[in-house]
């Protein structure tokens, strides 16, 4: 029987790995293991280990509450207790009248400004480069806390974390079978005390109980090596900056520079493949890729050319100063030579201090459509595109011309302009405008209405639509079959290039919206 050896080790080691019990309850036809833990003061931790029994450290003793003290004074206390022992895991109990749960102290949320994600009971940090670090694991039976931020917390807090154990284990047989020298004994440490006894039935042939009772402390970071603000403020701490290929020398090998924003290189430019944006585009909800700017909610942002379908270009100083460090090493994976001017665009507004509009077809998608919108709704009181739900939002946002050629992203992107431009279509106020036709759908409802209300070369207009439906319907959405050919071949994908074909497709749906204007 080796219970006492393995819970010895398991009080002791408890809060030595990446992740902390500060609730556990499980149990078995022969096991109970049961931890809890509270917060005490650093100047209170001996005291606390001077006995292994919980007494008044129980947890479920640390709620709200007033003393009495001799002489009739009134004291009232935060956490029922004196010594300034306070809660981690707040146990809600309602007398059975309401259901029972347990909530984590929120001083430790609010400490850490974590966000919950109520679908999976975790808790996250958002960190400065807008990563999510899960910090806060909560199941029915257990309560897990990243050690990181539960030391830091401690740190700042100058507590310690007293981790309380009560621990049981049933053995079947009569206790001269196990050959047990002791029946009880306890052991204690710099950070641990225990106490082991067996039950008065021990000698019975139906078996015997097995009780380990104890705590263990966890201490935490320094304050200075705590990461904390304002303790990770090193004033003599030089930053490092990654390098950049920014040239090649005579021989064709890439000439690299720091990102330093302090240097002479400031206004260097670096290149990047167009995938380096991919990451961003599929992740709409974080990330916003625009018009010559790629931000990260109102954490951070940067100035980018993106107005050039084949790369993208970053000042070398921008890198430095805007870009957090943690997403240096994903940019510099797709770092390539100089491979052309900057854009007329970029170039307009960063040195002649012009506004310019920009030539890649998928900004200027964006930017026309939103014109369009707006001026269509203010002559006509009606919206001809229809809003995206919240749940299609990220079809605008994740928009783009494909980053590369395979067929995935091509019709990834054919399908979200379809949902744009043709599953938005506002057949309910188009439908008034119209008297024939009344069983007309979609595209045919609207060719109805762009003919009644004279729309020049509308016929072009509908046939863009239907190939664009069709290249969806037959392709994107389903199995690829003899139609898509035919609609593939009269598009051209078989002699170019999908990221060529899907500007043309652009193209033709900014020529679109110029038509309607005409109406």
């Amino acid at each position: 029987m080796n219970f006492v050896g393995e819970m010895r080790k398991f009080i002791t080691e408890a809060g030595g790995g990446d992740w902390i019990d500060v609730y556990s309850d499980f149990r078995n036809d022969t096991d109970h293991l049961a931890t809890h833990a509270i917060l005490v003061p650093n100047d209170k931790v001996a005291g606390v280990l001077e006995t292994e029994s919980w007494g008044h450290t129980s947890p479920d003793t640390l709620h709200p509450g007033c003393t009495c003290y001799g002489g009739g004074s009134i004291k009232y206390h935060r956490f029922g207790n004196d010594e300034g022992y306070e809660p981690i895991v707040i146990y809600r109990s309602f007398h059975g009248i309401k259901p029972a749960y347990l909530d984590i102290s929120e001083e430790f949320k609010l400490f850490h400004n974590l966000f919950f994600d109520k679908k999976n009971d975790k808790y996250f940090k958002v960190q400065d480069d807008g990563s999510e670090v899960e910090v806060i694991r909560q199941s029915e039976n257990r309560i897990s806390i990243r050690t990181v931020e539960l030391k830091q917390f401690l740190a700042i807090k100058e507590m310690h974390l007293v981790l309380l154990f009560d621990l049981f284990r049933k053995f079947p047989r009569n206790v001269f079978d196990y050959n047990l020298s002791e029946t009880t004994g306890n052991e204690k440490g710099p950070n641990f005390i225990y106490l082991y006894e067996m039950n008065d039935a021990m000698f019975k042939k139906d078996g015997f109980f097995v009780r380990v009772l104890g705590k263990s402390v966890v201490e935490g970071y320094s304050k200075q090596d705590s990461d904390f603000w304002p303790y990770n403020e090193a004033e003599d701490a030089a930053p490092s900056y990654m390098e950049f290929i920014c040239g090649l020398d005579q021989k064709g090998r890439g000439i690299s520079l720091p990102c330093n924003p302090h240097g002479g290189n400031y206004l260097t430019p670096v290149y990047f493949r167009p995938e380096v944006l991919s990451k961003y585009y599929n992740n709409p909800t974080k990330y916003s890729v625009e018009d010559g700017y790629l931000r990260c909610a109102a954490l951070w942002g940067v100035q980018i050319d993106n107005d050039n379908p084949n790369y993208v270009c970053v000042f070398l100083g921008d890198i430095g100063r805007d870009i957090p460090q943690s997403e240096h090493g994903y940019w510099r994976s797709f770092n390539i030579p100089p491979a052309g001017p900057m854009s007329e665009t970029a170039f307009r507004r960063s040195f002649m201090a012009e506004f310019a509009d920009p030539q890649r077809k998928d900004l200027l998608f964006k930017q026309q459509l939103s014109l369009f919108n707006e001026w269509w709704r203010r002559k006509h009181k009606w919206d001809f595109f229809k809003p995206l739900g919240g749940e299609d939002q990220h079809c605008l946002a994740s928009l783009r011309i494909p980053a590369t050629d395979e067929q995935n992203e091509f019709d990834t992107q054919v399908m979200y302009l379809t949902k744009l431009i043709v599953d938005s279509l506002n057949e309910t106020e188009i439908a008034k405008e119209i008297t024939s036709a009344p069983d007309q759908k979609g595209i045919g409802k609207l060719e109805e209405y762009l003919k009644v209300k004279g729309a020049p070369e509308y016929s072009k207009s509908i046939e863009f639509l239907r190939d664009l439906q069709a290249l969806r319907s037959t392709g994107a959405a389903h199995r690829k079959g003899s139609n898509y050919e035919k609609t593939a071949k009269k598009l051209g994908l078989h002699e170019r290039d999908p990221r060529s074909v899907y500007q043309d497709i652009l193209s033709r749906a900014i020529d679109l919206f110029e038509k309607l204007k005409a109406i």
